[in-house]
């Protein structure tokens, strides 16, 4: 009975990941996802990761999409969501457990974690999940008084989401500053940094062996910029105003969130001036993930799917209200209705209630999968053995996943935004390698509204295209796309 306590969680956050992916996630080929599919896929036919194809997430995260597709299913990347809810639901549990909550406080957080992941800012198979999934073990291992660990998991969760390395150590370095575990202060720091440097060097001299290095430092600097680039090509405020008007426009009770976090201020403040107590460490534990969270936001927030980092303050703030609710003088069924009552407030306001919106544009999970792109090119070349070049934005509905043959990616930057760096390097590169396909993946043109570099590489793009190419074929509908031809093949 006693083994069974410890790996309870486990087992439960399993059954609860797989019915929250299988009822609130949906498997896509649209916007970013088919990129990732892409991506993903031509990692598997041998190419190399920023040199060969492109794109600005972080390595882990592509590896673990090309690891799922070698399943050789288009929809295992987007059940990897699976391992992910599983981790954070049992680091959750886990995590409480050790800072002495009951195990109903424990279970609240096991259930409410993934809650919060696959609520109103959920896309099956997108980027933040994976990282946010092992935000709970780094202070877990850290009360554990692994901190060589603790840092190992902290670089792990940098290869997957970098922009979140400021919430993946959050954790432990609250809990450091409260003295938590008892002992030196110093020691479990250095020793944590030390795991963390390790883990960096270990991934950086795989990617150095991989010939990806320059690549990933190329993209780490690119984003710097990235978020800002955005928010000006879309017309919005720049700068932090713009990063937090964009969290506060597309978070769906943004008044409701923010007073739910006073109550948790109200509540931590008392409880850390108590201390020592598991009141008190899990309040600096909520403070801690507010904080991080709020400045991640504020630096980076550009899409809704960002808000999805609201759930590491969500649960903790579950958990920190449904302790102080057992400490009230009251009756148990009284306290019990509060931690309820409160807890069903708190994850209505961070939108664990709320529909996914990737529910919306997914497939369903029985869906056999295609690219209406890649019937194009291989329909233009039965033979498959060709290279190919891709113009156009985040509509290519993954078409590398669904190639056959022996067909080859001239130009990593298969897929440009108007506020994509380096747009000349596109058409540049069409021009020198001279693939023998182009794919539109939808008709480009001129746009007033969009920055000039967009409105230069569209007009050079264009010029290229009828200059050197021959187009073939033409398909309508959703996959509308253009496939062209180089002139010295006809």
């Amino acid at each position: 009975m006693r083994a069974l306590g410890r790996i309870w969680p486990l087992p439960a956050a399993l059954v609860l990941a797989v019915a929250l992916v299988l009822v609130r996630g949906r498997p896509s080929t649209d916007s970013d996802a088919g990129i990732f599919l892409s991506v993903g896929a031509r990692l598997l036919e041998g190419d190399r990761l920023y040199a060969d194809v492109w794109d600005n997430k972080d390595p882990l995260f592509y590896y673990a999409y090309a690891g799922a597709l070698a399943t050789g299913d288009w929809r295992a990347p987007f059940l990897l969501d699976v391992l992910w809810l599983t981790l954070a639901g049992a680091g959750a549990a886990l995590l409480l457990r050790k800072l002495g909550t009951t195990t109903r406080v424990a279970a609240l957080g096991l259930v409410s974690y993934p809650l919060l992941l696959t609520g109103a800012y959920y896309y099956a198979g997108y980027s933040m999940l994976p990282a946010l999934g092992l935000v709970p073990f780094t202070g877990w291992l850290w009360l554990r008084r692994q901190a060589v660990l603790c840092g190992v998991v902290v670089a792990v969760g940098a290869l997957l989401k970098a922009n979140l390395g400021l919430v993946l150590v959050s954790l432990p370095v609250a809990l450091g500053l409260l003295g938590l575990p008892a002992g030196s202060r110093r020691g479990p720091f250095v020793r944590a940094a030390g795991g963390l440097v390790g883990g960096l060097a270990v991934g950086g001299a795989l990617l150095a062996a991989l010939g990806e290095l320059r690549g990933y430092l190329d993209v780490l600097r690119d984003n710097v910029a990235y978020a800002g680039d955005v928010l000006a090509a879309t017309d919005r405020p720049t700068g932090v105003y713009g990063h937090v008007w964009s969290a506060a426009g597309v978070t769906d009770y943004t008044w409701a969130v923010v007073a739910f976090c006073l109550v948790g201020l109200a509540v931590a403040v008392p409880a850390l001036r108590r201390r020592p107590g598991t009141e008190a460490a899990l309040g600096a534990l909520f403070l801690a993930g507010a904080a991080s969270t709020a400045v991640t936001l504020a630096a980076t927030a550009v899409w809704d799917h960002h808000a999805q980092l609201l759930a590491v303050p969500g649960f903790l703030l579950v958990a920190l209200l449904a302790t102080a609710a057992e400490r009230l003088p009251r009756p148990e069924r009284t306290r019990l209705g509060i931690a309820f009552a409160a807890t069903v407030a708190c994850l209505a306001a961070f939108g664990a209630l709320s529909e996914p919106p990737g529910i919306a544009n997914g497939a369903s999970w029985r869906a056999s999968g295609g690219s209406a792109l890649a019937d194009a090119l291989e329909e233009a070349d039965p033979a498959g053995h060709a290279s190919y070049a891709v113009l156009g934005r985040n509509n290519e509905l993954g078409h590398a996943a669904f190639l056959d043959g022996d067909w080859r990616l001239a130009c990593p930057r298969f897929h440009q935004y108007p506020f994509s760096p380096r747009l000349a390097e596109v058409v540049s590169c069409i021009d020198r390698r001279r693939p023998r396909f182009v794919l539109v993946a939808a008709p480009i043109g001129p746009d007033a509204s969009q920055p000039r570099a967009w409105n230069r590489f569209v007009g050079a793009a264009t010029a290229l295209l009828r200059r050197s190419y021959v187009r073939v074929r033409l398909t309508g509908g959703h996959g509308a796309a253009e496939v062209w031809r180089l002139r010295a093949a006809a």
